[in-house]
């Protein structure tokens, strides 16, 4: 069983990054995060079934053990009082990662990994993270050429067509963000200097290892992430500082194949050999990041966004600050708190489902059990590291796992990072072979010992079977949102009635359900249906602001039937303004569903209200200049259309031409 445990995690290293599915609602992190589900559950059967078999408790003591148990307890008490319990357990969805249910995950990989891994097999299992980590390097810096295998895969043209995003400015390969591969490639480099620093010079082995740290170094130069190429230099500083005295040649090689890949290609303020030959400076566009991540979208700088974000998360904190709103709830809360000034940027519309900080997002969501508890881990693991720097993988190891803190600095983890940033101290534990074992016999009995099998292998079985219940739910719910913007609602209620008997709870599928109902919507009877569907997956989430406004829209659909619906619209948004009280779309779709129900004097104030909160609101202005006029307050209509002209959109040919009209 030990051989299969070792197994299980060498197919964890070398599958993960790969798994990629288009049907699914996200196509990365949930197939990677159900993927990781999955093998945990094979991993702690194949680690139970080991102890039945030999008769005896495995479990080998290290100094994360309570760290990591004081996190899982944080993490425990910040779901029970969560503002919204469902989203702390299974996490955010369209991220997943970062629930209660992938931290067990993550620490159950963790103690399966010292309690089970030798050091020849830990190296093993390192060389295979190489091995996945260079394959996906090859697939990025194809992506660079304009060859994404992806979209061979997806639509048959090997070309990057299939992309919104520019790929070839900004790659991602199998992990979905630039940053997020930045991450994670940049954690891996330091192992192939380690190996490198292992191997003989002039071999094959350190020319293969010295290979491949050039192609992790262009990955992260044509992902063009800040805070990977900060990550980058901070570990290098560690490791140079830590191994310079017993490695001076080879660090020196090292040194020149990273100084040769970045004259090569350059850097987002570095020019390539070639510009520099040339003399031509690098372009704003090469330096500008690509439309792949809310953060970085828009026209504001995203430093300015993130120092907007982090206040905002502050201020969660600061109400919250003993256990957080509850984990993964920072979609939530952040609406409550949000600061006026994020309307001003060209995000201001944006859904944060995160900090954009790690550490701010654990107090946010954690409170100061959950933040204390994580930073505990960070200082333990480190204490790890450094009490075996003699050898060369867990300074190796280090460095990586002091990147991986810059970029959560920066953004936040996702299942790849997070993988590292728990297993690393594991790998780190079990190449130190000085773990302790308690071993605590069971009485001989047959009957006991096969009784146990069976309950581990029934157990493991079930669980595996929630999990793929979990995942085709969500592939049912994918087909329907895509048969519902197609115009195709039948068929979208039948996956939903499909999904919803699978995973009867998730707010999502009922309210795509009330969506669907609300397109065919022309009989009472359907239309009670739509509102059951809406107002349910209201009760089960309602803190989203999400929720509120499809909710809304599903009343307005409605209105053709009965007007009455109007009515409840413009109630549903009233009440939410509480939970989202500087959010100016919130108050006007308020004012327009006031303005339907010919409430004049109820829009104009509430439009006004979306106007004070973000003066450059162009619709909100538009619609208040023909509330206006249809008050007969023609003058208050004009100022309305001449400030849209001469402060937002001056070649405007609507506005323009509305204005004419009141002339």
């Amino acid at each position: 069983m030990k051989k299969i445990t070792s197994l299980l995690f060498n197919i964890l290293f070398l599958i993960t990054p790969f798994v990629v599915y288009s049907k699914t609602s996200e196509l990365f992190e949930f197939n990677k995060m159900v993927f990781i589900y999955l093998l945990t559950i094979l991993i702690v059967a194949s680690w139970v079934i080991k102890m039945i078999l030999e008769k005896k408790f495995i479990f080998k003591r290290t100094a994360l053990d309570i760290p990591l148990l004081l996190f899982l307890l944080s993490q425990i008490i910040s779901t029970l009082l969560s503002i919204n319990p469902h989203t702390s357990i299974f996490g955010y969805y369209s991220r997943f990662n970062g629930g209660l249910l992938s931290t067990i995950c993550y620490l159950l990989l963790y103690w399966a990994f010292v309690s089970n891994l030798d050091q020849t097999q830990t190296k093993i299992s390192l060389k295979l993270a190489l091995v996945s980590g260079s394959l996906v390097a090859l697939y990025a810096i194809l992506e660079h050429f304009g060859h994404s295998i992806s979209c061979a895969i997806f639509t048959g043209k090997f070309d990057d067509d299939c992309w919104v995003q520019d790929v070839k400015l900004r790659v991602f390969a199998t992990l979905g963000q630039p940053n997020w591969l930045a991450a994670w490639i940049v954690a891996l480099t330091p192992v192939t200097w380690a190996f490198t620093l292992e191997s003989k010079l002039k071999t094959r082995k350190s020319f293969l290892y010295i290979f491949l740290s050039i192609l992790f170094v262009s990955t992260l130069i044509f992902t063009k992430s800040r805070s990977g190429f900060l990550g980058f230099f901070v570990e290098s500083l560690i490791f140079a500082i830590l191994t310079l005295k017993n490695y001076p040649k080879k660090l020196i090689v090292i040194a020149f194949s990273v100084f040769l890949t970045f004259i090569s290609f350059g850097s987002p303020w570095t020019p390539s050999i070639s510009q520099f030959l040339d003399k031509k400076p690098k372009t704003q566009e090469t330096v500008l990041p690509t439309v792949t991540s809310q953060l970085e979208a828009g026209g504001t700088e995203s430093g300015d966004i993130r120092k907007i974000v982090w206040k905002g998360a502050l201020s969660v904190f600061t109400h919250y600050p003993i256990f957080g709103t509850g984990v993964e709830t920072f979609a939530y809360s952040y609406y409550q708190f949000r600061p006026i000034e994020h309307n001003l940027t060209s995000e201001w519309d944006f859904l944060y489902n995160k900090a954009h900080n790690e550490y701010l997002n654990y107090m946010a969501n954690s409170g100061i059990l959950g933040i204390s508890s994580y930073l505990a881990i960070i200082l333990f693991s480190i204490f790890v590291f450094l009490k075996n720097r003699k050898n060369i993988f867990s300074i190796a190891l280090l460095s990586g796992f002091v990147s991986l803190l810059i970029s959560n600095f920066f953004g936040f983890s996702v299942t790849l990072t997070n993988l590292e940033l728990f297993l690393f101290p594991a790998v780190a534990i079990c190449l130190s072979q000085k773990s302790k074992e308690r071993k605590i016999n069971f009485k001989e009995n047959d009957f006991l010992q096969n009784s146990l099998l069976v309950v581990a292998l029934l157990t493991s079985f079930y669980i595996i079977f929630l999990i793929g219940k979990y995942w085709y739910a969500d592939i049912l719910y994918s087909r329907a949102r895509t048969f519902n913007n197609s115009n195709h609602p039948e068929k979208a209620i039948d996956d939903l009635d499909k999904a919803i008997y699978l995973i009867a709870n998730e707010p999502n599928y009922h309210m795509e359900l009330a969506q669907s109902y609300a397109q065919i919507g022309q009989k009472k009877v359907i239309a009670e249906e739509a509102v059951k569907e809406g107002r349910l997956a209201l009760s089960l989430n309602p803190v989203s602001i999400n929720l509120v406004r499809s909710l809304s829209n599903v009343y307005t659909k409605l209105s053709s039937i009965d007007p009455q619906y109007l009515n409840d619209s413009v109630d549903i948004l009233k009440n939410s303004t509480e939970i989202a009280p500087h959010d100016p779309k919130l108050y006007f779709q308020l004012g327009l569903s006031y303005g339907r129900i010919e409430d004049v004097k109820n829009s104009i104030e509430n439009l006004k209200k979306a106007i004070d909160l973000k003066p450059d609101y162009k619709d909100a202005r538009l619609a208040l200049a023909i509330v206006y006029e249809s008050a007969n307050q023609k003058d208050d209509a004009k100022n309305q259309l001449e400030y849209i002209l001469k402060y937002i959109a001056p070649g405007d040919k609507f506005v323009k031409t509305e204005l004419e009209k009141l002339k």
